[in-house]
C-alpha cells in the first residue's frame, strides 16, 4: 500500500491504514430495552442509587429476562413483554419497588446499542485473559509485564477498544495502551524524602504525592491522591456493621496481609464523594518518575517497552484483532458479533508545504520547521528595555544584553535603550516592578533573570498583568549550558519581539476564506491539583493575517466546568476589539471558532449555550449577520493512521489530512500537522458542529493546517491552530500563576507567550 501519484493544487493523494475495524456480524434485532419505574421515585440523575438497586436485585431480574445490563434502561437479549415487579433495598435500608416493562428493540446506531456493543467487547477481552483496571475501556495483561529494573518500573501493556458509528457503519477502534507501575512502594518513596524539620518534611511529602495516581497491591485498583493524613495510621479504626475495626486488622483478615510499619500516615483519595484511606506500604506509584524523564536512554527504554513506534504499534493491534477473531470467536458468536480482522484503509491528502513570509523572503516550511535568519515581516521599535538581575548574575545580564542586541539587529528590530536593575532579594525585585508604572520613563518590556522558578515567578506574572508591562523571565542556570544558551536567547528574543507587537512572520491568504474574517480560540484550564478554579481562555484575531489577538479570560462558575455560560461577554468584547482595530469601519464577515477540550457528549451543550450565546451577541449589532463556523478540536483521541512504506509501517508526514467517508462523517476530518520521529503520530480530530457559510470542509481543513504555522513560540507547525494554542497558553498561565485577567491595555498584546 504505497503513495498514490494523484496530485491536486492542494497536495497529493496518499493511502493510509487506520486502527478502525468493521464488524462482519452484529447483534441486530436481538437485544431489547426495558424501562424501570422506581417507587419511591429516584432522581433522574441519581445513577449511582439506580445501579445499586439493580445490582441488589440482579437475581430477581435474571429470572424474568436473563443476563441484563443497565444503561439508562435495562438491556437484555431476552424478550419478555409482560411487566414484572421486584423489590430492592437502598444503602440507607429504604425499600424500593421496581416496576419493569418491555419498551422496544434496541436499534443499531442508537446510544444504547453502542453502549451494549462496548459491553460485549469488554466481555470478550476478559475471556482473552485481560483485566479492566479502571473505568476506561482499557484491558491489560499484568502477568506479562515488561520489567525495567534499571528504572524500577514494570510496564503492563494492554489494549483500548471503543465502538464508533461512522455514518451508518459501526466500527471498532483498537489501540494499544499501557500502565507504568513503580516497583518501589509509596512508603519507600516517602522514606527517601529527607528533612529534619517535621513540618517541612510533611509538606515535602504532601507536595510529592498530591495528585499522583497510586495502585494498590492487593486488588490492583487505582486511586488519585487528594491529601496525606498524618494524624491517621494503620492502628486507626473505622466503623463496620460489626463495630470498629482497625485498618491493620482489616487487611490481615480480608487479604492476609500483615502491615509492618504501624506509624506511617495514610493516603486519602475521594471516589464518589467518599473518602478512601490507603496504606502507603500497600500501594505503588504509577507513571514515569521525574529522574527518568530527564534521561534520554531511560525514556528510550520506556518507549520501546510501550511499543510506541508505529511499526510495533500496528502489528500489536492487528495481532490482537486476530486473537479476538481466533481465540475469542466462541464468545463472539455467543454474543452475536464478529470483528473483521482487516483494518480499514483510507485515502488521505498530504497538503503542500505552507509558505512562510518574512520581510525580504518567502520559503516553504519543511517537516522539521524553519529558521529565522532574515528580518521579521513587520518589526516594531523597542525604545526601552530593562534587565533585572540578582547580584550573582551581572555577567549573565551583560552577556544577555550583547546577545539580544545582535539577534534583534539581525531580525530588523530597533532596540534603542537597555538599562539594568540589580535586586538584592525577591521581595526587593517585586517592589521595584510594582513601582515601574509610576516612573517617568516606563520600559516597553522587562527581562528578569531569576535564580530559580519559585513562587516569585507567579508574583512577577501577577505584577505584569497589573502594571500593564510584559515581563520576560529567564532562569540563571540556563546560562551555564554554553551549547544551549544561544538557542535559548534566540527564542527569548523572538518572544520579546512578539510581546512588544512585532509581526514575526505570516502565511499566504487561504483561498475560499473571506479577507474580513475573525478566528477565535477557546480552551479551559482546570486546576486538577488544588481544585480551586477553572479558567476559560479566549482569543479573537484582530487582523487579516491572524497574528494580532484580543485575549481575555473568565472564571468558570464551578470547578471542573468545561462549557462556559460567560462566552457572550467574551464574544462581545472580541467583536468590539475587532471593530476598534478597523477604526470602527466594519465587523468580520465570517467568524470561525476553534473550541478545544469538549468531548462528544458535550457537543449539544456547546450548541445550546456557546453557539446560542454567540448568535445572541451578533443580534445585538443592528443589521449585522456574519457567517459562523464552529469547530470542536479534539487532541486526546484513540484513532491512529499508519503509512505502509516499502520497508516498514511508519507515520504519515506533516500536513496529512483524512476526510475518507469510511472513518469520517461529512462534518469531521483528522489532521497530522508535523512529522513525528519518536512514537506514533496522534492526529487531531476536527468536528464542524455549526456551519452557516458555504465554505466546504476541504477549505476549512486547509485553512486550519495553515493556522498551525502561526504560533510565535515555535518555528514550524504545532499540533493545534494558533488561536486554540493561544487560548490554552492564556488559560494555563492565569490558572497556574496569575488567577485574574490582565488589565485592559494588555489584552491586545501577546503578553502571556
Amino acid at each position: 500500500m504505497f503513495e498514490s501519484a494523484s496530485k491536486s493544487n492542494n497536495g497529493r493523494e496518499i493511502r493510509l491504514i487506520s486502527n478502525l475495524f468493521r464488524f462482519q456480524k452484529l447483534p441486530i434485532d436481538t437485544i431489547y430495552g426495558y424501562f424501570i419505574n422506581f417507587t419511591p421515585e429516584v432522581d433522574i440523575n441519581n445513577k449511582d442509587l439506580k445501579k445499586h438497586l439493580i445490582r441488589n436485585a440482579k437475581r430477581q431480574i435474571h429470572t424474568f429476562i436473563g443476563e441484563h445490563f443497565f444503561y439508562d434502561i435495562l438491556i437484555s437479549k431476552t424478550k419478555n413483554e409482560e411487566p414484572f415487579i421486584i423489590t430492592s433495598t437502598g444503602r440507607d435500608s429504604t425499600e424500593y419497588k421496581l416496576t419493569i416493562h418491555y419498551t422496544n428493540t434496541i436499534e443499531q446506531g442508537s446510544d444504547q446499542f453502542n453502549w451494549y456493543l462496548n459491553i460485549l467487547i469488554k466481555i470478550q477481552q476478559k475471556a482473552l485473559g485481560l483485566k479492566q483496571l479502571t473505568n476506561k475501556p482499557a484491558f491489560y495483561n499484568s502477568d506479562q509485564a515488561v520489567e525495567l529494573p534499571q528504572i524500577g518500573l514494570n510496564i503492563w501493556n494492554g489494549y483500548k477498544a471503543t465502538i464508533n458509528r461512522i455514518n451508518t457503519t459501526m466500527t471498532m477502534c483498537l489501540d494499544i495502551c499501557s500502565k507504568i507501575i513503580n516497583t518501589k512502594n509509596v512508603l519507600d518513596a516517602i522514606g527517601e524524602i529527607q528533612e529534619r524539620n517535621t513540618e517541612f518534611r510533611r509538606k515535602k511529602i504532601t507536595d510529592f504525592l498530591c495528585n499522583q495516581v497510586v495502585m494498590t497491591s492487593y486488588n490492583k485498583h487505582f486511586y488519585r491522591v487528594q491529601r496525606i493524613d498524618f494524624d491517621l495510621n494503620p492502628n486507626s479504626a473505622f466503623e463496620t456493621k460489626n463495630g470498629p475495626v482497625s485498618i491493620k486488622d482489616y487487611y490481615l483478615n480480608q487479604y492476609n496481609i500483615k502491615i509492618k510499619d504501624l506509624n506511617q500516615p495514610l493516603i486519602i483519595s475521594i471516589q464518589r464523594a467518599q473518602e478512601i484511606k490507603i496504606v502507603p506500604e500497600l500501594c505503588f506509584l504509577t507513571g514515569v518518575p521525574e529522574f527518568a524523564k530527564r534521561n534520554g536512554n531511560m525514556m528510550r527504554q520506556v518507549r520501546d517497552a510501550n511499543k510506541s513506534n508505529p511499526n510495533d504499534r500496528y502489528y500489536a493491534i492487528t495481532k490482537h484483532t486476530e486473537r479476538m477473531v481466533g481465540e475469542g470467536r466462541k464468545i463472539s458468536e455467543i454474543q452475536g458479533f464478529i470483528v473483521d480482522p482487516k483494518p480499514i484503509g483510507v485515502v488521505a491528502i498530504e497538503f503542500n508545504p505552507v509558505k512562510i513570509q518574512l520581510k525580504n523572503e518567502t520559503f516553504d516550511c519543511s517537516d522539521r520547521g524553519f529558521n529565522l535568519k532574515s528580518p521579521f515581516k513587520t518589526p516594531v521599535l523597542i525604545n526601552f528595555l530593562r534587565i533585572c538581575y540578582n547580584n550573582q548574575d551581572y555577567s549573565n545580564a551583560s552577556f544577555f544584553e550583547k546577545s539580544l542586541r545582535a539577534r534583534m539587529r539581525n531580525s530588523g528590530v530597533n532596540l534603542e535603550n537597555i538599562d539594568y536593575f540589580e535586586y538584592s532579594s525577591n521581595s526587593n525585585l517585586c517592589q521595584h516592578l510594582e513601582a515601574l508604572k509610576s516612573q517617568k520613563e516606563i520600559p516597553k518590556i522587562v527581562v528578569v533573570i531569576l535564580q530559580n522558578r519559585s513562587k516569585t515567578y507567579d508574583d512577577i506574572k501577577q505584577i505584569s498583568a497589573s502594571i500593564e508591562i510584559p515581563i520576560q523571565c529567564v532562569l540563571s542556570f540556563q546560562f551555564s549550558n554554553q551549547k544551549k544558551i544561544e538557542s535559548v536567547i534566540t527564542n527569548i528574543a523572538h518572544q520579546i519581539a512578539a510581546k512588544t507587537g512585532s509581526q514575526l512572520w505570516t502565511i499566504p491568504h487561504c483561498e475560499g476564506i473571506p479577507r474580513v474574517t475573525m478566528i477565535v480560540g477557546m480552551d479551559v484550564y482546570h486546576d486538577t491539583v488544588n481544585k480551586k478554579e477553572s479558567i476559560l481562555g479566549f482569543n479573537a484575531s484582530l487582523n487579516p493575517e491572524f497574528t494580532k489577538y484580543y485575549s481575555t479570560i473568565r472564571k468558570q462558575s464551578k470547578v471542573g466546568e468545561e462549557i462556559s455560560n460567560s462566552v457572550e461577554s467574551c464574544f462581545y468584547e472580541g467583536l468590539l476589539a475587532f471593530f476598534d482595530e478597523t477604526r470602527r469601519r466594519f465587523l468580520p464577515n465570517l467568524i470561525i471558532v476553534f473550541r478545544d477540550g469538549v468531548g462528544d457528549s458535550q457537543e449539544n451543550l456547546v450548541k445550546d449555550i456557546e453557539i446560542v450565546g454567540l448568535k445572541k451577541v451578533i443580534s445585538g449589532f443592528q443589521g449585522y449577520n456574519p457567517e459562523i463556523v464552529y469547530i470542536v478540536v479534539c487532541k486526546r483521541i484513540d484513532q491512529r493512521f499508519f503509512m505502509n512504506t516499502r520497508d516498514t509501517i511508519g507515520n504519515p508526514r506533516a500536513g496529512t489530512c483524512i476526510t475518507d467517508s469510511q472513518v469520517c462523517d461529512d462534518s469531521t476530518f483528522y489532521m497530522i500537522t508535523s512529522s513525528v520521529n519518536q512514537g506514533t503520530a496522534t492526529p487531531v480530530k476536527y468536528k464542524i458542529i455549526e456551519n452557516t457559510s458555504k465554505i466546504n470542509r476541504d477549505v476549512i481543513a486547509k485553512f486550519s493546517y495553515g493556522l498551525c504555522h502561526l504560533y510565535y513560540n515555535w518555528k514550524g507547525a504545532i499540533k493545534l491552530p494558533v488561536p486554540t494554542q493561544l487560548s490554552h497558553k492564556l488559560a494555563y498561565i492565569v490558572g497556574e500563576s496569575i488567577h485574574k485577567d490582565a488589565n485592559t491595555n494588555m489584552r491586545k498584546s501577546l503578553w502571556f507567550l
